[in-house]
C-alpha cells in the first residue's frame, strides 16, 4: 500500500512533487480507492473532489462546475489525458465518458488556473486522468437497473526497453427517468405555441472507448478512440424536442525525448485530436421532426493540430527552467441543421472556420535552504481571433518541517473565445457575437497542508477576481453571449484523507461565499451552492469482506433545494476475484441541477428514479 507521504503530482509543476510541496491546490485520488467507495466513472470520482460537482445539462452534457466556475460546454476546464489535452474544437465539450475506467490509475484535479503549463480552457481548473502502467491485467463486468450493462478490460505487456498497455470499455442502457422543469415557450416564428414546458425523458448514456499507451526508450505514443451516445432534449422550448447527443473522438499524441545533456532534458511532441458531434432529434422546436445537427464532411474537418518543444534545465540541484513553446491549429467543418431523410441542409448553424493559437512559456523552481521554496512563471498567448495575453504565476511555499507546509499562490487563467460563443446562430434560440474579448480569471490562494505516511489534510483560502468572463444568458427573444463586468469571489476548502490496512477515508467541505446570490456583474453565482459537502468510507473485516460507501451533500442553488446522496458498497474478495453489490441514491432524493448552459432561474433537470442497484465481478489475472 503507497502511504499519502509518498504520494505524487505532475500536473502542476515541473517535477513530480508531494502535494505538500507543490505549490497549485491539487487533490490527487487513486480510481482503486474510489471504486472502493462505489465510483465507476469519471463524473463518480470528480463528484468527491472538493469545489468540484458534476451536473446534468440540457442536451446530455455534465458541466464540471469547480469554485462555483462553470460554462455549458465546459469551457472553464481543461481535460487532460496523461497530460494531454483533448476538448472539442468548436463546443469545447471533454469526454468525461471516453476513458476505459479500467485504464485509470488515478486523477489530479487542479483547482484554480493552471494556464501557464498547460494553456487555454484551464481558466477554472485542470483534470489530468493518468492511466495505468502496472502490469496487471483486469477482466471487469457489471450489471445494472434500467439494463445497464459495462464491461471493461485492461491488459499491460513490458518487454525489453518499453511496455504496452492497452484498455478498452463499452456500456450500455436502456436509461433512467429524467426530469425538465421551466423551459420557454416555444417562439412565435416556429408556430408552436403552448406546447409543454414541463415533463420527463429517458437519460440513457451508451459508450465505447479504446485506449493504448506505447513506451519504447525515450518515445511515448498515446491512441484513445471513443464514440458516446446520449439522450436529452435538443431545444430550449419543449420536452418533446428529444434528443441523442452523439460525440466521436479520436486522439493520437507522440512525445520524444532528447537528452543531449546531463543538465538538459529536451521533449518534442505533437498530437491530432479530431472530435466531432452529431444531435439527431425528433421534433426539433416542437413541430420539425426527422433533423440531424451534424458537422459537415462526416465531422473530418473537426479537429486540433498541436505540436511543440520544451526544455527542462536543472544547473543545480535547487533550480529547475523549464521554457516551451506551441503551436496549434483548430479547424471547423460547417455546422448546420439537415432533414436526416435526403440529407438536405435546412439551416446554417456555425461556418466553417480555422484558428491558430501560438504560445511561449517558461516556468522556473527554486528551493533556498530546506524551508523554502518559490515559483514564477509567465505564458505569452498569441490567438488568431482575439488579442494577445499574458498569464502569469508566481507562488511560495514554505515547509514548517517533514509533515507541514504553508502555500502562497497567484495563478491567471486564460480562456479564447469558441466558436459556438462567437458564430452560432439559431435564430429565437442562441445568437453568438463576434469580437467577444478572451476572459481571464486571476486567482490567490493561502493553503495548510499536513501529511504523513497515513494523514493528508489540506485547508485553503481561495479569493478570485475575474476579466472579461464569457456567460451566455437569455434574453427575452433569445439566448447571447457577451463578456461580463468583472466581479469577485471568495471561499475556503478543507480536505482530509486517512489510510490504514483495513480502513479508508475522505472527507472534505467547500464553502463559496457568493453562492446562491443573485448579482448584477456576476451572472452564475445564483447557481452555485454555498456549500458542499462529501465523505467517504471503506472498511475492510474478515479480510475476504469490504463494505464501503460515499454521502454527498449539497445545498441549494437557483431554484434547486438541497439534496443529500449516499451510495453504499459490499465487495467479497478472494485472491484474485472480485465480486460487488451496489446501491446508488439508496435515500431515493430526485436530485436535481439548476440550468448552467443558459442560467434560467425556473429551468431545472434531475433525476426522478430512485435508488439504483448493480452488481458485478472483476479478474485480475
Amino acid at each position: 500500500m503507497e502511504d499519502l507521504l509518498s504520494v505524487t503530482v505532475d500536473v502542476a509543476s515541473i517535477n513530480k512533487e508531494s502535494i505538500s510541496e507543490t505549490p497549485a491546490i491539487v487533490t490527487r485520488y487513486s480510481r482503486f480507492d474510489l471504486e472502493k467507495l462505489g465510483a465507476r466513472s469519471i463524473k463518480d470520482m470528480l463528484n468527491l473532489v472538493p469545489g468540484v460537482t458534476a451536473l446534468e445539462g440540457q442536451i446530455g452534457t455534465s458541466p464540471i462546475m469547480i469554485r462555483g466556475s462553470v460554462e455549458g460546454f465546459n469551457q472553464k476546464v481543461l481535460f487532460l489525458i496523461d497530460g494531454v489535452p483533448y476538448w472539442l474544437p468548436t463546443h469545447t465539450d471533454i469526454p468525461l465518458n471516453g476513458v476505459p475506467f479500467e485504464a485509470i490509475d488515478y486523477i489530479e484535479v487542479i483547482r484554480g488556473p493552471g494556464s501557464v503549463l498547460h494553456g487555454t480552457n484551464a481558466s477554472a481548473g485542470v483534470i489530468n486522468v493518468v492511466t495505468r502502467t502496472d502490469n496487471i491485467g483486469t477482466l471487469y463486468a457489471s450489471k445494472g437497473e434500467y439494463a445497464r450493462d459495462k464491461a471493461s478490460v485492461y491488459y499491460n505487456k513490458k518487454f525489453k526497453d518499453g511496455s504496452l498497455s492497452i484498455s478498452s470499455e463499452i456500456q450500455t442502457d436502456d436509461g433512467v427517468n429524467q426530469s425538465v422543469e421551466g423551459l420557454k415557450t416555444a417562439p412565435a416564428t416556429f408556430s408552436n405555441q403552448n406546447l409543454p414546458t414541463n415533463g420527463f425523458y429517458r437519460k440513457s448514456e451508451n459508450f465505447k472507448s479504446v485506449h493504448a499507451k506505447i513506451k519504447y526508450k525515450d518515445t511515448k505514443v498515446i491512441i484513445n478512440v471513443f464514440e458516446s451516445d446520449t439522450s436529452g432534449f435538443a431545444s430550449a422550448d419543449t420536452v418533446i424536442s428529444k434528443a441523442s447527443w452523439i460525440k466521436k473522438g479520436y486522439l493520437i499524441h507522440v512525445d520524444q525525448k532528447l537528452d543531449f545533456f546531463k543538465k538538459v532534458k529536451f521533449n518534442v511532441f505533437g498530437d491530432y485530436n479530431n472530435y466531432f458531434h452529431e444531435l439527431p432529434v425528433a421534433n426539433d422546436l416542437g413541430g420539425t421532426s426527422g433533423v440531424i445537427y451534424k458537422m459537415s464532411n462526416e465531422g473530418k474537418d473537426n479537429y486540433r493540430l498541436r505540436g511543440g518543444a520544451r526544455a527542462h534545465i536543472t544547473p543545480i540541484d535547487t533550480l529547475s527552467i523549464l521554457v516551451g513553446s506551441e503551436y496549434e491549429r483548430r479547424s471547423w467543418g460547417d455546422y448546420g441543421k439537415y432533414d436526416q431523410t435526403s440529407d438536405t441542409l435546412l439551416l446554417s448553424i456555425i461556418g466553417d472556420g480555422q484558428s491558430y493559437e501560438l504560445s511561449h512559456y517558461g516556468q522556473i523552481d527554486f528551493s533556498l535552504s530546506k524551508y523554502w521554496k518559490f515559483l514564477l512563471g509567465l505564458r505569452y498567448v498569441d490567438y488568431s481571433l482575439a488579442k494577445a495575453e499574458k498569464t502569469p504565476r508566481a507562488g511560495v511555499v514554505y515547509k514548517i518541517n517533514k509533515n507541514q507546509s504553508l502555500k502562497l499562490l497567484y495563478s491567471v487563467g486564460y480562456n479564447s473565445p469558441s466558436p459556438i460563443q462567437t458564430d452560432i446562430n439559431v435564430p429565437g434560440i442562441v445568437i453568438g457575437k463576434k469580437g467577444l474579448l478572451p476572459e481571464k480569471n486571476g486567482m490567490l490562494d493561502l493553503a495548510y497542508t499536513y501529511t504523513d505516511e497515513r494523514n493528508h489534510f489540506m485547508f485553503d483560502l481561495y479569493y478570485l477576481k475575474t476579466e472579461n468572463v464569457i456567460t451566455r444568458v437569455t434574453g427575452a427573444n433569445e439566448a447571447t453571449y457577451f463578456n461580463s463586468g468583472q466581479f469577485e469571489r471568495q471561499g475556503f476548502e478543507v480536505e482530509y484523507q486517512r489510510k490504514y490496512d483495513k480502513l479508508f477515508l475522505l472527507s472534505n467541505l467547500s464553502f463559496h461565499r457568493q453562492g446562491h446570490k443573485a448579482m448584477d456583474k456576476d451572472a452564475s453565482a445564483f447557481y452555485v451552492p454555498r456549500f458542499t459537502f462529501n465523505t467517504g468510507l471503506t472498511y475492510r473485516f474478515f479480510e475476504k469482506h469490504s463494505l464501503g460507501g460515499s454521502f454527498r451533500y449539497i445545498s441549494k442553488r437557483a431554484q434547486v433545494y438541497s439534496q443529500e446522496l449516499l451510495d453504499i458498497q459490499y465487495a467479497y474478495t478472494k485472491s484474485n476475484f472480485s465480486i460487488f453489490g451496489k446501491i446508488a441514491n439508496l435515500l431515493g432524493q430526485k436530485a436535481k441541477d439548476p440550468d448552467v448552459l443558459n442560467f434560467v432561474d425556473a429551468r431545472k433537470f434531475g433525476q426522478i428514479d430512485g435508488a439504483i442497484f448493480s452488481t458485478g465481478i472483476k479478474l485480475e489475472y
